[in-house]
């Protein structure tokens, strides 16, 4: 199968461009994931760091000695359910010091990993993942099914982040021969924008996307990319 837009190799992309007197604008939610797992688990320490502006994944790389670029691939396979083998392979280390490191990574998140197992603890009960309200997705998941532990603590996460974006897009909405919508892709959208009111639709997209993102994640806030340009890597 073909990738999607946004993991074509530059060259391709380059060749995605936006028509004449058109422009493309990216816009996209700045960590969303991990800002929801802050939000939905009130963890003191997520929650702070992002009210704060700091940058969660060079704290981790710093508390686990890891350097900011791991940090951010911890960070990450923490939330989507990684387990010893996986961090494993992420640091290099052997499993026993990566143990080690959980440990200390529970004690920076300890907010954030209660939530994970009181929430995976009830679908065992119950075999249904239901993410926050109020949009509150249902998944079925069996426990017989490998990573059922993983698909059921990221199911809240994945579905509020993507149903933010969705609401934020039915606000922006669209306009034909000013602004149309392209594409999303996970927590980002892009739109054709006609040039001669680019910046008036920027402001709409940027102040629909705050205000959806402010709604639902008022504890920690949340940080928007946005940019425009005539070619998809450009833009």
């Amino acid at each position: 199968y073909s990738p999607n837009m946004q993991n074509l190799h530059p060259d391709l992309q380059r060749c995605l461009r936006a028509p004449t007197n058109y422009r493309l604008l990216h816009a996209d939610y700045s960590q969303i994931e991990l800002r929801v797992a802050a939000e939905v688990s009130g963890d003191p320490y997520l929650t702070k760091a992002f009210r704060e502006g700091r940058n969660v994944h060079i704290e981790t790389g710093e508390a686990l000695k890891l350097g900011p670029s791991k940090g951010k691939t911890w960070n990450f396979a923490v939330l989507f359910g990684g387990e010893e083998k996986r961090l494993s392979t992420v640091t290099g280390w052997s499993i026993p010091e990566t143990r080690s490191a959980m440990q200390a990574h529970r004690k920076l998140w300890p907010g954030f990993y209660e939530w994970a197992d009181q929430h995976w603890a009830q679908v065992e009960r119950t075999g249904m993942s239901i993410s926050p309200p109020p949009y509150l997705h249902r998944r079925r998941i069996s426990r017989v099914l490998r990573n059922a532990d993983k698909m059921a603590k990221n199911h809240p996460i994945q579905a509020m982040a993507g149903y933010i974006t969705k609401e934020a897009m039915a606000d922006i909405w669209y306009e034909p021969y000013r602004y149309t919508f392209v594409n999303q892709i996970h927590d980002a959208v892009q739109y054709l924008v006609h040039k001669n009111v680019l910046s008036e639709v920027t402001n709409r997209v940027e102040e629909a996307m705050r205000a959806v993102g402010e709604k639902y994640l008022p504890r920690v806030g949340i940080d928007l990319k946005m940019h425009t340009g005539r070619y998809w890597d450009a833009g």
